[in-house]
């Protein structure tokens, strides 16, 4: 799976980096959506690391691959520490974190730190495609000076007319520009106010940390906004979890961790089956004797017994204990940093 190598890594804030990766076939590239994301590995010390996975930046119409990580575990920060070349297992695409264009004619997005990271392949792809697609971004973070991708946004707002972005700072404002600020955390009043209080013609795609997800998600059930009109994505310090189309999170090292577990328990079921159908019929065996015969012959002036024995028949059957599987289970490598 060694199909990409490290490009370069480019720092965008202070806790968060931006991953470059280019294919190693020369022309050949990943196709994907934009909003999907990939899972990533590499080697340490000649053995395979832990797999995480991260949202891809880049539009699909770009022959790299950009990721962007929050830097807070043991394994994104070993990821800052890889040299230009180091050969990276790539893995994808997945999830459905996407915009389907002829259903979602006017979009919210909102986005909370780096959960910023899926947009920026859509406003990219939708910049470069040149497609009329009504888009507000709201972008919730602690302070200006902390914004992943702040200056491409404001380039991109000016390349694409139909494109609003309104940044959530909760404590330190320096304005730039004509670039639209509100001051506070996200609540119902602020997302009246971003919405006109007309939420039905929305679509709502929500990424961030679960504390966010889960305020903005309860807002707009309060407002009886249909939940085909919500698309969510979760993010965690150590890895994504993606949303199914019911709106229930998939958490992928629990599901690796469940797989495994069904998959030595059916290897166990077997070898037992197996055992059992070799018993049977030394037990049957073991079981069944055979009775001795008599006749009696008689007539008029005497009686005689005659006892007809049948020779015993001794079979030396040795119980060979079944051979223990060669498989053993071994838990998956991927750990919380």
């Amino acid at each position: 799976m060694d199909n990409y190598k490290l490009k370069d890594i480019t720092w965008m804030s202070k806790d968060s980096a931006l991953l470059s990766l280019e294919p190693k076939n020369g022309n050949k590239k990943l196709d994907f959506y934009p909003g999907q994301y990939l899972s990533i590995g590499f080697r340490k010390f000649g053995r395979p690391s832990p797999v995480r996975c991260f949202s891809i930046v880049s539009s699909p119409n770009s022959h790299q691959l950009q990721l962007g990580i929050r830097v807070y575990g043991s394994f994104t920060k070993s990821l800052t520490k890889l040299k230009p070349g180091t050969n990276m297992f790539v893995m994808g695409p997945y999830g459905n974190f996407v915009i389907d264009e002829e259903q979602d004619k006017n979009i919210i997005m909102m986005a909370a730190g780096i959960g910023i990271t899926p947009y920026m392949s859509m406003l990219r792809y939708l910049t470069e495609e040149r497609i009329k697609l009504a888009v507000t971004l709201v972008y919730a973070a602690r302070s200006t000076d902390n914004i992943p991708f702040y200056e491409e946004l404001i380039d991109l707002q000016k390349k694409n007319p139909y494109l609003k972005i309104t940044y959530l700072i909760s404590e330190n404002i320096k304005t730039v520009g004509n670039q639209k600020f509100i001051k506070g955390q996200i609540n119902k009043a602020i997302m009246d106010r971003i919405t006109n209080n007309y939420y039905s013609k929305y679509t709502f795609f929500i990424c961030g940390p679960k504390g966010f997800k889960e305020t903005v998600v309860e807002i707009l059930a309060d407002k009886n906004v249909d939940k085909s009109k919500i698309i969510t994505e979760e993010f965690t310090p150590s890895t994504q979890l993606g949303s199914d189309p019911e709106g229930e999170t998939i958490n992928i090292p629990n599901v690796t961790y469940g797989l495994s577990f069904l998959a030595l328990a059916f290897l166990s079921a077997f070898i037992m089956t197996i055992d059992l159908v070799r018993q049977v019929p030394k037990l049957q065996n073991t079981s069944t004797s055979t009775p001795a015969s008599t006749t009696n012959n008689s007539s008029n002036s005497s009686s005689t017994s005659t006892n007809q024995s049948v020779p015993s028949t001794t079979t030396n059957t040795t119980y060979s204990a079944p051979q223990q599987s060669q498989n053993t289970y071994t838990p998956p490598t991927t750990r919380v940093s």
